[in-house]
């Protein structure tokens, strides 16, 4: 949370900043449209609304998990690419995503893949550099660092490795739901054409996507303009609809490129009946695919009216009892016990399962 008090005093006129969207307001327009009544200047982030703070928990959670796998329809399309080439070596690859934020988790481990980022980017485009300073925009981005007033704090860096090893990275911000930008995207030049860039680009939407977010947005150099039209789906801005967004966003636009935006196209959402499915086939004799239900509630969560992934979890597990589809399932005693047990004390990765013999198993996911 950024804030400027133009009468040197908490008050009225004080402007701050959603540590989000990034959208400014006055502490007396909070009020007078019943948004928050602030008697002094919050301790910690602020977010200007609850789809703000849902956006940010759901990436901090994202950041901290590390790795994660990528759907087998991505996997797949990969493994084609490899075949039209001649190649199986593929299948000994070991190839996931992640999402990193050098402010949130600063480990060794997220310093060598945010290096490696910071290189791809480098070797793929031209020095970017601040006139003024001299610094280089790129690790700047990455690392969320302040240039002239530039603060990329909110900036967020996604990554597909392939056996632990970058092969392509993209920098994304998100400002709450309206819109998101993509200003740099990259693949090592020894991976191309293999279909890694398509498959991180799909998981940065479908994240987008999970996110409500409605728009996506990036700078094009005009040789790759047509690569973003034909083949990712996106539109040129006209000079009015860029120069309403310039109002409302600190966009990152680089000079001699145009401005592209395209509809972020809607997560499929699961039906009560096929969520209920997926939960009576996770809970199946209270093995380890209890684990899916962690995975669930994370994709559910930022469509749901629960502040955090328990109450999801909480939310996915009642609705399955409330309509007794468990019922006659040796399994209902474990999901109560689930239920009344503090989940709120338990890390989501943590579950604790209770079957009819009493056994209690500890499941990692």
């Amino acid at each position: 949370m950024k804030g400027h008090d133009f009468s040197k005093s908490f008050g009225p006129r004080t402007v701050i900043f959603c540590d989000q969207c990034e959208k400014e307001y006055h502490v007396g327009c909070l009020k007078e449209h019943n948004m928050e009544n602030l008697k002094e200047l919050p301790k910690g982030k602020w977010f200007c609304c609850t789809d703000c703070d849902k956006i940010h928990s759901a990436l901090e959670n994202l950041v901290v998990q590390g790795e994660q796998k990528l759907p087998d329809s991505l996997l797949n399309a990969i493994r084609m690419k490899h075949e039209e080439k001649g190649s199986d070596s593929e299948a000994n690859f070991d190839i996931r995503w992640r999402v990193l934020n050098w402010k949130l988790v600063s480990s060794d481990e997220s310093r060598q893949l945010l290096s490696k980022a910071v290189s791809i980017f480098h070797e793929r485009f031209d020095p970017i550099v601040d006139s003024a300073s001299g610094r280089d925009f790129i690790p700047s981005m990455i690392y969320g660092r302040n240039i002239r007033g530039q603060d990329f704090g909110g900036v967020y860096c996604a990554v597909l490795t392939v056996n632990k090893s970058v092969v392509s990275a993209g920098v994304f911000r998100i400002f709450g739901q309206e819109v998101a930008e993509l200003p740099l995207v990259a693949t090592d030049t020894d991976y191309q054409g293999q279909g890694y860039f398509q498959s991180l680009f799909s998981c940065i939407e479908r994240l987008l996507s999970s996110l409500n977010v409605r728009n996506l947005v990036l700078p094009a150099a005009e040789e790759a303009e047509s690569i973003w039209t034909n083949k990712f789906g996106f539109n040129k801005f006209t000079q009015d609809e860029l120069n309403q967004f310039k109002k409302h966003y600190h966009m990152v636009i680089f000079q001699g490129t145009s401005v592209l935006q395209k509809a972020v196209p809607a997560c499929e959402l699961l039906d009560g009946k096929d969520l209920c499915v997926m939960v009576k086939l996770a809970m199946h004799n209270c093995l380890a695919k209890v684990s899916l239900v962690h995975e669930i509630a994370k994709v559910m969560w930022p469509r749901s009216m629960a502040k955090d992934l328990n109450g999801t979890i909480k939310e996915i597990l009642g609705t399955c009892v409330s309509i007794s589809f468990f019922s006659g399932c040796h399994t209902e005693t474990s999901l109560r016990f689930l239920l009344q047990r503090k989940v709120d004390d338990k890390s989501p990765q943590d579950f604790v399962v209770e079957d009819l013999s009493g056994t209690i198993r500890s499941i990692q996911s």
